[in-house]
């Protein structure tokens, strides 16, 4: 078998291995969740999203069920697809625990099992979403805010 029996596809792939395409979504995290995720987003959400691209720190004042937290969980799978899998952490803090577990790490859980089935159901992964193949490198940690006084967290 000789260099021409290779298909097109194959040299894209090798191709693709040692210049890997730009990920279009590096600074846009809303057209991640509206073209990867097939979500749509309100006008604070999208505001949201983008500020965390423009700014470094940010508050945000809002009342109940305005869609936060679902907010919060797309972007921290927008920033785990964007980094090396072995460079990446996210430090996510609340007042209290059951914000974070009930709250964020749920919608996180429930995204990345739709994913995985969409995955599982098309065939066709897109590379560096969650559930689209298992990631070994990848670990999450929570742990409450009150069990990190006195340590390097507090």
């Amino acid at each position: 078998m000789g260099l021409t029996s290779i298909s097109p596809s194959s040299w894209q792939t090798f191709a693709d291995l040692l210049d890997p395409p730009e990920n279009p979504y590096v600074r846009d995290p809303v057209g991640r969740v509206r073209d990867v995720l097939g979500e749509d987003l309100w006008s604070g959400q999208e505001w949201i999203a983008r500020s965390v691209v423009d700014y470094r720190r940010g508050v945000l004042r809002s009342g109940h069920s305005t869609g936060k937290t679902r907010i919060i969980s797309r972007l921290i799978a927008w920033w785990v697809s964007k980094h090396p899998i072995n460079d990446v952490r996210v430090v996510v803090t609340a007042d209290n625990f059951d914000q974070i577990t009930a709250g964020i790490w749920r919608e996180l859980i429930l995204l990345h099992q739709q994913r995985a089935e969409s995955a599982r159901t098309s065939n066709k992964p897109e590379p560096g979403t969650p559930g689209a193949r298992p990631h070994p490198g990848r670990k999450v940690a929570c742990r409450h805010r009150r069990e990190h006084r006195g340590s390097r967290w507090s």
